[in-house]
């Protein structure tokens, strides 16, 4: 898939990679960093038990991870599905390397896999991952074939709606460099078709139990909503929005790594080649995933594209010094970490939603985030009460279906 030399040293470091990821992911267990996990399984759960779909999160549901995930963890146990959620994250790093990182291929992989948030949110039983992989896949197979390629994307709506907003500008640049203008209208319509058809079905259980109305769209701007933010985020307000957001960006990008990222990306702005079909589709996607995040600057998880595709540009215009650097600062962050602000929460609750109420400068000596990854492994309890009759096996790690 990736043409590479196969060296006896890489084949054994990417494997040293997947094997890390997965002593994360059986080390974590039932405790979720991510509350959204403990919904996922619990919509299968609920739909073994009653007949009735209840979407996890409350709004427009994930049904292709509620249904693969749910499934794996009610078999086989919660550590097998967090396992399956790395090793899509896993493979999907590799695809998108494929496509896009034209030289430094390796390179982007383990700069990648450096970067902590991204491989330990990735351990989670979560629908990310799914979503990401399959977007990856149709990218893969974009050139092999329109059909298959529509349908992994439709895979991917499936997984996460709010991929529409990646796919389809994604595939409209891709055909509109294609030279043919016939093959190019007449192919971008079968796509559109197809994902939009497949990628329909997926939603049609969640219209359903919307009483046969579009209820469950969550239009910004334009629907009702009882959070003061977006989608559970902060109140809509510059002086909300732009602190979390500029924080969390700088966060994921490396506490060690963010200034030289944001250093590589200016000097070498107009080195990046936008007239490049692949560069530019990666550039659209920056620009949208920061706009999605900007309104919801939540969740880590739902700016890895962003994040991967920093990290691509990187590859494909940088020295191999430079992400070698990168590469260095980011296992540095792993061992060590710093402050740079003390944010006061309205709760320290463990098992409730924080939210900042006021934050000061407070420079700061901080664990690394392999140190802080074992030091969180006590969120099970918040989640264990909801699932009932499978609290136990939940707990103790067991396949959650419950002998007879």
């Amino acid at each position: 898939m990736i043409t590479i030399k196969k060296s006896p040293k890489l084949i054994l470091t990417v494997l040293a990679i997947y094997l890390f990821g997965i002593y994360l992911s059986v080390s974590r267990g039932p405790h979720f960093s991510d509350g959204d996990s403990y919904s996922v399984i619990n919509s299968f759960l609920i739909f073994l038990d009653s007949g009735v779909y209840q979407p996890s999160r409350g709004w427009y549901g994930h049904p292709i991870p509620e249904a693969i995930l749910g499934f794996v963890s009610y078999n086989f146990g919660v550590i097998t599905s967090n396992i399956l959620s790395f090793t899509c994250f896993f493979l999907s790093i590799f695809f998108f390397a494929s496509v896009f990182c034209k030289k430094n291929k390796f390179l982007f992989c383990l700069l990648t896999f450096s970067n902590s948030i991204l491989l330990i949110d990735n351990t989670n039983t979560i629908d990310y991952p799914l979503a990401l992989l399959f977007f990856a896949v149709g990218f893969f197979l974009l050139r092999k074939s329109v059909f298959l390629s529509a349908v992994f994307f439709a895979f991917c709506i499936g997984s996460r709606a709010n991929f529409v907003f990646f796919i389809y500008p994604s595939i409209l640049i891709y055909f509109y460099f294609i030279k043919q203008s016939l093959i190019k209208i007449k192919n971008f319509l079968i796509f559109c078709i197809i994902t939009t058809s497949i990628g329909v079905i997926f939603y049609i259980p969640v219209f359903i139990v919307s009483d046969y109305s579009i209820s469950f769209l969550k239009i910004p701007f334009l629907t009702k909503s009882i959070s003061p933010g977006l989608y559970g985020g902060p109140e809509f307000s510059l002086i909300s929005l732009v602190p979390r957001f500029v924080f969390k960006i700088y966060s994921i990008l490396g506490i060690f790594s963010s200034l030289i990222i944001s250093y590589l990306v200016i000097v070498n702005f107009f080195n990046f080649k936008l007239i490049n079909k692949n560069n530019l589709i990666i550039f659209i996607i920056i620009i949208l995933n920061l706009t999605i995040f900007f309104i919801t600057p939540t969740k880590y998880l739902i700016i890895n594209p962003f994040v991967i595709s920093i990290y691509i540009l990187l590859a494909n215009t940088v020295s191999k010094k430079f992400i070698k650097i990168l590469i260095f600062c980011n296992i540095l962050q792993w061992v060590i970490s710093y402050k740079l602000i003390e944010i006061e929460y309205k709760n320290e609750n463990l098992c409730e939603a924080r939210h900042a109420l006021s934050a000061k400068y407070s420079f700061q000596l901080d664990q690394g985030h392999l140190s802080k990854f074992f030091s969180s492994l006590n969120t099970a309890q918040c989640y264990e009460k909801g699932l009932g009759k499978y609290s136990q096996n939940y707990l103790y790690n067991r396949p959650l279906k419950i002998s007879k």
